[in-house]
């Protein structure tokens, strides 16, 4: 903190002596440079948690991965590699990282596994020689919450790129049967009895105003997802179909899960699925618990002027949707002694973890009950 005050501190001293349009043009490259120091130290410090090897499965699950890639490349900013040394690609390795990066349509996947380039510590192979940072979906200060960061600017980013173009304060935007206003992608604030919400993501107005709501996954397929949702809300606690599946756990297993085990059943209760996807308050007007669409991926706004705009990502859900094939809902419940025991239904069974999964969750050796 002390040496970004020092930098602010100059930036302001120089400020204050500018009074030609060549001094200003030189303010402007003082601060520029003010900037990449920051962003020069702020990497640097990656180095100092240990991260695992970058893999190319690791570009491969995210979409933004790649583009974070190519756009430390752009600009100069270090790497952390398996040395545990920083390293700047060549800059004239720009266009051979853009190719790597991109698959033969133009989409993802990367359809190649490696590549060699210069870089100021000699060469090195991408993507072995580098190291999983938070950049890339490393554990620390990039994990979390980022990914959605990420969606965020990207679609802030697509966002401004219209209100510019069509000098406009903000879009006319089409979501859940109904037309908002929209300026900006912001993050969901509030809590739903003591948890995070389900939404991530709020759409707000020209004056700030909540307009709509987003629940957002990083990723592609249904298997990127953590969980639809878990089974502790209050509502919950007298749900017939939870209870019927936890009796049924606990009377396979009435001492609780052993390592490996694992159960699963479909969910039959459609108002459950449909909390678990869209949050608790479902049915009720739009808010921070009951999203007006989910989505998988990047997401983008089709349409022209000023709208009516919509979104569309890899897989989209507007509110009410019941998930089908690979996402389709169920009732998951595995091993996992270190959270003590799952507790649903008023039921506990020891030893485990419960929730909705998508079906692709669901491991092979689990028993369907």
């Amino acid at each position: 903190m002390m040496k970004i005050m020092f930098i602010l501190t100059e930036i302001i001293g120089h400020l204050s002596k500018s009074k030609s349009k060549t001094s200003i043009n030189s303010t402007v490259d003082f601060i520029l440079r003010g900037i990449y120091m920051l962003s020069f130290k702020h990497y640097l410090l990656e180095g100092t948690r240990p991260f695992n090897p970058l893999s190319i499965g690791d570009l491969r699950k995210d979409e933004n991965r790649p583009a974070a890639f190519v756009k430390k490349v752009a600009d100069g900013l270090p790497f952390q590699t398996t040395e545990f040394t920083n390293v700047i690609v060549d800059l004239s390795e720009l266009d051979k990282v853009k190719e790597f990066m991109t698959a033969d349509d133009g989409k993802f996947p990367l359809t190649r596994t490696s590549i060699t380039v210069k870089t100021s510590e000699g060469e090195l192979s991408i993507p072995k020689s580098f190291l999983k940072t938070p950049s890339f979906g490393g554990k620390g200060q990039g994990s979390g919450t980022s990914k959605e960061d990420a969606a965020m600017k990207d679609f802030n980013e697509k966002l401004n790129a219209i209100l510019v173009k069509e000098k406009l304060g903000q879009i006319s935007l089409s979501i859940n049967g109904r037309k908002v206003d929209v300026s900006l992608m912001v993050k969901t604030e509030g809590k739903y009895q003591g948890k995070e919400p389900k939404s991530d993501m709020t759409l707000v107005d020209a004056q700030g105003d909540p307009q709509a709501y987003i629940s957002h996954k990083a990723g592609r397929t249904a298997k990127d997802y953590q969980q639809y949702g878990g089974l502790s809300y209050k509502q919950y606690a007298a749900n017939k179909d939870v209870q019927k599946f936890m009796k049924a756990v606990l009377a396979e297993e009435p001492k609780g899960l052993s390592s490996g085990q694992s159960f699963f059943r479909k969910i039959k209760d459609k108002q459950l699925v449909k909390e678990a996807v869209f949050g608790p308050e479902y049915g009720g007007k739009p808010s921070i618990s009951n999203v007006d669409e989910f989505h998988l991926g990047n997401m983008s706004l089709v349409g022209s002027g000023d709208g009516p705009y919509k979104i569309t990502s890899t897989h989209k859900g507007n509110n009410g949707d019941m998930p089908k094939g690979e996402f389709e809902a169920y009732y998951f419940i595995r091993y996992q002694a270190r959270r003590g025991a799952a507790r649903a239904g008023g039921v506990t069974v020891p030893n485990a973890r419960v929730g909705i999964f998508p079906k692709a969750k669901i491991v092979g050796t689990s028993k369907e009950i």
